[in-house]
């Protein structure tokens, strides 16, 4: 009987009779187990969609930390497709002889084929992570936690004890979802968890309590970046010190989260994120001195980070030589200008900035400073010309917006426009020397300001004289913007960078002379017996600080400024019903090189 049969298939598959199963399964091909003798393509697909809730249920039980959850698995898709494809073309060879083999194969062993279960992973992460999150626990390090109390010489030092993690390896849990669909086990999955130890641990701080006094005899001690200065208290180190790595053992340091944390609030005014820019001209007819003037300006801004690493080891280092004034490492990421007009006149990119601060304030000075920076702001130079900054500023007076303040003249008090402006013209200074530019005016002011500190890095203006002034050099055209934010005022040089390298030394300053004793003079613009000191002591000093630029031709530029303030005395009203014949009357310099602005 079964040679019979096997001689009928030959011949069947050798005839035409054939053709009735060229577009259908043949017999004995089985998907899921579920026979689909002589089905075509869509008899196959209604046929198996409704076996798929009996393959792949609805929802999957998770378990973990002895709690359950469930999970829909519309992540889990069947290549049905594929599948019935694969089986139709079974025994449909253009070759008679293997579709006769494969006939006879399946009468005597039918093939049962398993369709490819994809599981979409992204998908399935994303339905995991909310529900394992809150039952794993983050690994926390043994913190050492010192405090130090104002006025205090002894800090309180404690431990905060550290906690093992519990943590999902992810990749782990999806592989073994593949493994229980394949055998079709559909029974609770039970999460592998992996306990995470924490690396600094209560026994690593305990030995390092008697190290603590010893770092806190470092401050207190000054950070500075940018023309900003920060004191640094014993009772901030005190919050920075922890254990820390080193060599594979805990040492007594600096947290940097935490250091990183405090100078991020003192330097909000500093730190920003880059921002590029764009530029529109069109052709300026009124002007001698230049062909454009801007239609739209929107500034680039640099971007200035924290390198927390850098300072931290900055700092160890600075306290090992004695240093008690350390710089702050920041990091700049170049903003572009882009468009057509930009790309014309080569203004690229940044080339300098100049910064400074002038907290402390007055309304009217802060006034006559936001009016400067704008009336700088968006400037053109062209190549090769010098650039004044009383000619961009001028006129100074009430009808150009220019409020007064009050300055000290013949025992009264009177006011004068632009009070402010030598925070404009110490900023523009600073942008021209970060730039490389050649400076041809440059005078400091007659004592030393807070507001243009570090000494030696200002520049006084005054109307006529004396004046700022630079020249540019870099062979396109510069374009100045402004900007200020809170205290902090900075100016930026757009241009493009010829390759010069340029340094600049820190300020240094010696021969300190004490100021002379305070001068007080009589007022009628004063109640009687009121007093109002308008001038702070001022300890007289020298200041220098060195200026190269190397070209791309190899020529260097050696410069060095030097900077003489005088010592000055406090100066203040006294408010009398009638001026003495002894009253002291000030001298007052009108070119405004005693005037601190």
């Amino acid at each position: 009987m079964r040679v019979a049969l096997i001689i009928w298939l030959f011949i069947l598959s050798a005839s035409p009779a054939l053709a009735f199963v060229n577009t259908k399964i043949v017999p004995g091909l089985s998907i899921w187990h579920v026979r689909l003798d002589h089905l075509d393509q869509k008899q196959a697909v209604e046929i198996l969609q409704k076996k798929i809730p009996d393959i792949i249920p609805a929802y999957l039980t998770f378990q973990i930390n002895r709690e359950s959850f469930d999970l829909k698995t519309d992540w889990i898709h069947a290549d049905l497709e594929t599948t019935i494809n694969q089986a139709l073309a079974f025994g449909h060879s253009e070759i008679w002889w293997r579709n006769w083999f494969d006939h006879m194969r399946l009468y005597i062993y039918p093939v049962n084929l398993e369709p490819k279960i994809t599981i979409d992973e992204p998908a399935l992460r994303l339905l995991l992570q909310p529900q394992l999150d809150p039952r794993l626990i983050t690994v926390k390090n043994a913190e050492l936690m010192v405090s130090l109390v104002v006025g205090t010489s002894t800090p309180s030092i404690r431990i905060e004890t550290e906690r093992d993690g519990v943590l999902i390896d992810t990749d782990a849990v999806i592989r073994l979802i593949r493994v229980r669909i394949t055998d079709q086990d559909f029974s609770p999955i039970t999460i592998p968890t992996i306990v995470v130890k924490a690396e600094r641990r209560t026994e690593n701080l305990e030995p390092l309590r008697d190290q603590v006094p010893s770092w806190l005899a470092y401050a207190p001690f000054e950070l500075r970046a940018d023309g900003e200065r920060f004191k640094i208290s014993p009772a901030t180190l005190a919050s920075w010190l922890d254990g820390v790595p080193q060599d594979q053992t805990i040492v007594l340091g600096l947290n940097p989260d935490r250091v990183e944390a405090t100078l991020k609030e003192r330097l909000d005014g500093i730190l920003q994120t880059a921002k590029d820019g764009s530029l529109t001209l069109e052709e300026d007819t009124s002007s001698t001195s230049s062909a454009y003037k801007i239609k739209s300006f929107i500034p680039g801004m640099d971007g200035v980070d924290l390198d927390t690493s850098a300072t931290v080891q900055a700092m160890q280092q600075a306290w090992t030589v004695g240093s008690s004034t350390i710089p702050i490492t920041l990091t700049r990421h170049p903003a572009i200008i882009e468009g057509a007009d930009a790309e014309r006149l080569g203004i690229h990119e940044s080339i300098g900035v100049g910064r400074s601060n002038f907290s402390g304030s007055p309304v009217n000075r802060r006034k006559n400073i936001a009016l400067g920076a704008q009336k700088v702001s968006g400037v053109l130079i062209p190549p090769d010309t010098e650039f004044s900054l009383i000619k961009t500023l001028t006129p100074i007076d009430q009808t150009a917006g220019w409020l007064k303040e009050l300055v000290i003249k013949d025992n009264k008090t009177i006011p004068e426009f632009g009070g402010g402006l030598c925070q404009i013209g110490t900023t523009v200074f600073r942008a021209a020397i970060d730039s490389g530019l050649p400076i041809t005016s440059r005078v400091n002011h007659a004592y030393r300001v807070p507001y243009y500190e570090p000494a030696g890095k200002d520049a006084t203006i005054y109307d006529p004289a004396p004046d700022m002034k630079f020249k540019n050099d870099t062979g396109h055209w510069i374009l100045v913007s402004s900007h200020i934010k809170g205290d902090n005022i900075s100016f930026t040089f757009w241009g493009t960078r010829d390759g010069r390298e340029i340094t600049q030394s820190d300020s240094r300053v010696y021969n300190f002379v004490p100021p002379p004793a305070k001068k007080i003079i009589e007022t009628l613009d004063l109640p009687p017996g009121q007093i109002k000191c308008t001038e702070k002591a001022h300890t007289g000093a020298d200041a220098s600080f060195t200026y190269d630029v190397v070209y791309p031709d190899g020529k260097k530029k050696h410069v060095t400024f030097f900077s003489h303030y005088k010592p000055w005395g406090a100066v203040c009203l006294l408010g009398v019903a009638q001026l003495s014949a002894s009253s002291t009357t000030p001298i007052v310099d009108e070119t405004g090189v005693n005037n601190p602005n």
